[in-house]
């Protein structure tokens, strides 16, 4: 019998790997009603409209409707359509980091945790693919409130790749280095988003799927990195 700590790298990668799967449905599976209070069942009713239609073309009836509410209701909860969809954004982010940091639970190659985060991410951020593309589009335009829950977001997602890339990294603690990981955290993030943006283009989504552009991101990206070193 093979011990754990006997089996290669590859084979234990490999399995690491496949053990690490998330679905879509464990992030936007829809809780028991009686658990959801009224802006929650705004919430979700908003990812199910926004994820099939862009953001110029979804009206707030039609997620009223999804909720089974009236059109006024939302209005006592966001001030508007961009609010709501920030908001939801925002939810969604927040249970996307948590989905994913759970399914990470075992994983020890710090590598291959910052590769599946990537992937698992452009997995379940390609639902919102249109919508990425319509919030960068008015971004210029946003009230100030709306631009700064942009950034907030952003910031979201930067520390938690900041996270994972401090992990790989055994020099975490001089300043230099921060910034570094700082600007790289920067880099992957918009990549990640920039492939969201460009889904639709049909040569570009036959040539990339998440789990490709992922591992394109960990071989093409950190390597030009010296101070990046895996410890397994």
């Amino acid at each position: 019998m093979v011990m754990e700590d006997q089996k290669p790298d590859s084979v234990r990668h490999s399995e690491e790997e496949s053990s690490a799967k998330l679905s879509e449905s464990e992030i936007f599976a829809l809780p028991p009603k009686e658990e959801m209070d009224t802006r929650e069942k705004l919430l979700y009713a908003a990812a199910e409209v926004f994820s099939g239609k862009d953001f110029h073309s979804t009206k707030l009836e039609e997620i009223a409707e999804r909720a089974k509410l009236a059109k006024g209701t939302i209005y006592l909860y966001f001030k508007d359509k961009t609010d709501l969809i920030l908001s939801a954004v925002e939810f969604f982010s927040e249970k996307l980091i948590e989905s994913i940091r759970l399914n990470l639970v075992g994983i020890n190659s710090p590598m291959m945790r910052l590769r599946i985060l990537i992937q698992q991410w452009l997995t379940v951020s390609l639902r919102y693919h249109s919508n990425v593309r319509g919030l960068h589009s008015l971004v210029h335009i946003l009230p100030a409130e709306h631009r700064i829950k942009l950034i907030k977001l952003r910031k979201m997602h930067k520390d938690f790749i900041y996270e994972h890339l401090s992990a790989i990294s055994e020099r975490v603690g001089k300043g230099t280095l921060k910034r570094s990981i700082d600007l790289l955290s920067e880099m992957i993030l918009d990549a990640m988003v920039g492939y969201v943006s460009r889904i639709d283009a049909e040569e570009f989504r036959a040539e990339n799927s998440p789990e490709k552009y992922a591992r394109f991101l960990i071989d093409v990206i950190l390597p030009h990195h010296e101070w990046l070193k895996e410890k397994v």
